[in-house]
């Protein structure tokens, strides 16, 4: 079995199956409101030969080049989590819920990123909904610099995802790799950062054309447990 090193000299085990659902309490902060539809869903569908949006290429373990530049994107989707949680959730205050998803995303040049906080409330009698993106409802939007590190935005999100969208898409994604994670390593936290690569639907048919494969990375949140890659 191969794996894949990050930039911080971590070793990635894969997982053939694709976070933690964390609480979060702090002081409270001043936010604005954002309103429904002022996001436009990230497509998925591209003619060029370049992957489409949110998108990365497929990494073979012998360029070591792509392997290089895989780790560093880890790296850096970790400390976008990292900086929502510290500038953007504790300014903010308890989300009245125990389980809390942050989708994380960098921008392609390294320099902006964004971690989107979706969250599942209970009910009257403290019972969760089912995990997944049809019970989800977006709760905050943290935007930031990571050249130099500063948060620019924090803003309180309303209202339940989209049927269908990338983002649903995505939260489903996270929760299925989440059972996985905890049957490989129960009682371990992790941070889980989700990744799509354009692949061909038959590499020995290309008029097929291509397929997306997810692939969630869950890393350890302290450093004595294992990192794993689930595909």
């Amino acid at each position: 079995m191969s794996t894949l090193a990050s930039s911080s000299g971590r070793r990635l085990w894969p997982v053939v199956a694709a976070v933690a659902l964390v609480a979060a309490a702090a002081a409270t902060g001043c936010v604005r409101m954002k309103e429904e539809g002022d996001f436009e869903e990230l497509g998925l569908v591209g003619a060029s030969s370049e992957p489409p949006p949110g998108l990365v290429r497929p990494v073979a373990p012998d360029d070591l080049m792509a392997v290089h530049d895989r780790g560093r994107l880890l790296h850096q989707l970790e400390k976008t989590l990292r900086m929502a949680y510290a500038d953007g959730v504790h300014t903010v205050g308890d989300p009245g819920t125990e389980a809390l998803l942050p989708l994380v995303d960098v921008d392609p040049g390294g320099r902006s990123a964004q971690a989107l906080f979706v969250r599942w409330r209970p009910d009257g009698q403290g019972n969760l909904p089912n995990i997944d993106a049809a019970h989800a409802q977006r709760w905050l939007l943290v935007s930031m610099l990571l050249t130099p590190d500063r948060v620019l935005d924090v803003e309180i999100l309303q209202g339940p995802l989209a049927k269908g969208s990338h983002t649903a898409r995505r939260v489903d994604t996270i929760a299925a790799a989440a059972e996985r994670v905890r049957q490989l390593a129960p009682g371990a936290v992790f941070h889980l950062l989700d990744l799509y690569e354009e692949v061909p639907a038959d590499p020995d048919k290309p008029a097929k054309g291509t397929k997306v494969v997810a692939h969630v990375y869950a890393l350890s949140a302290d450093s004595d447990g294992p990192d794993l890659e689930v595909v």
